[in-house]
């Protein structure tokens, strides 16, 4: 209950300071292919890039000190029975704290260009809650959203350090899930 209570206070906060930032939002990094390339393709020839699949590993990125991995984006339940677009995360906490996925990460999920609801799994192990320490990694973190459509899915990814350094979200393009 504390952690929750902390949780809240936190986000309030956060909210808070960043609405009244008077700087602009920029549009996320597109890293469009599975691992981040941060050299620039010269040759417009070679800009044409494939979606990932959905349902295989779609990249591993660095944000911030920590590394994560996208292993697949699928077809789920929600805790109401409907299907549900299911993401799972492999995340090394390289920070200096002990520290849980929620507290860590910021997530927004498009679709048709509007952002998804999110929901609950039937069977959530509820990892996303789970305080690791530095140097570890945890597996199998699952976050879930309402689709809204079969079009392809637009995931950004970020730290909440990120709105303190202004860093770019990641930004992941994978097709609807089969």
């Amino acid at each position: 209950m504390k952690k929750m209570l902390a949780l809240i206070v936190s986000l309030v906060f956060i909210l808070a300071i960043v609405g009244c930032s008077d700087d602009k939002a920029e549009s996320p990094k597109d890293t469009g292919s599975a691992l981040v390339d941060t050299e620039k393709e010269d040759d417009p020839e070679k800009k044409e890039e494939a979606v990932p699949e959905s349902g295989s590993a779609i990249g591993t990125y660095t944000i911030g000190e920590d590394i994560v991995t996208m292993n697949s984006v699928e077809l789920g339940k929600d805790w109401d029975g409907e299907d549900c677009i299911v993401i799972d995360y492999t995340w090394t906490n390289n920070s200096d704290e002990t520290t849980s996925w929620i507290l860590f990460s910021s997530e927004q999920v498009f679709q048709d260009g509007q952002e998804l609801d999110g929901t609950g799994l039937e069977n959530d192990p509820n990892l996303d809650m789970k305080d690791i320490r530095p140097g570890n990694t945890i597996e199998g973190i699952k976050s879930a959203y309402k689709p809204i459509s079969e079009g392809p899915i637009e995931i950004e990814l970020s730290s909440w350090d990120d709105f303190w350094d202004d860093n770019d979200p990641i930004l992941v393009e994978v097709e609807y899930p089969k």
